[in-house]
């Protein structure tokens, strides 16, 4: 099941739809539910979600606690190889007595660990704020 078209697709979880008229399906219905029901009672679903809420004058969001979450597992993931090459990195420079080089990876690999705990992501008001908090693509060369 895909989400609007203006929702990343990494942050489906988080979208949820409010819903404040009083014939309505009931308020924080999630997209998901916002489908099902539009299936149970044979609404066409080839109307898109955004275009019934123009209609009915409702708005659809992210809820930003589960999208701080999402994008935390999306950070510790994209981590996860590097720390790995690093690990392999550290074996060699410790075989070889590279004390420079071990002191830059464990500051890389400090980095990594920490990049979950960065405040920007409590911070963030939006996901474009979130998706501002990333791994350099050339972080092990660096």
């Amino acid at each position: 099941m895909k989400g609007p078209p203006d929702y990343d697709d990494l942050f489906f979880e988080a979208l949820i739809a409010d819903f404040s008229d009083p014939d309505g399906y009931g308020t924080g219905m999630s997209y998901q539910e916002l489908v099902q029901y539009n299936s149970d009672n044979n609404i066409d679903n080839s109307i898109t979600i955004n275009e019934i809420n123009k209609i009915k004058n409702r708005t659809m969001s992210i809820n930003m606690n589960k999208a701080r979450n999402i994008w935390k597992d999306k950070l510790r993931l994209d981590r996860k190889p590097l720390l790995e090459a690093l690990d392999v990195q550290y074996i060699r420079a410790l075989e070889r007595g590279q004390t420079e080089i071990i002191q830059k990876i464990v500051k890389k690999k400090e980095l990594l660990r920490d990049i979950t705990e960065d405040p920007r992501i409590e911070n963030a008001q939006n996901i474009n704020d979130l998706k501002e908090i990333t791994i350099p693509v050339n972080f092990i060369e660096e």
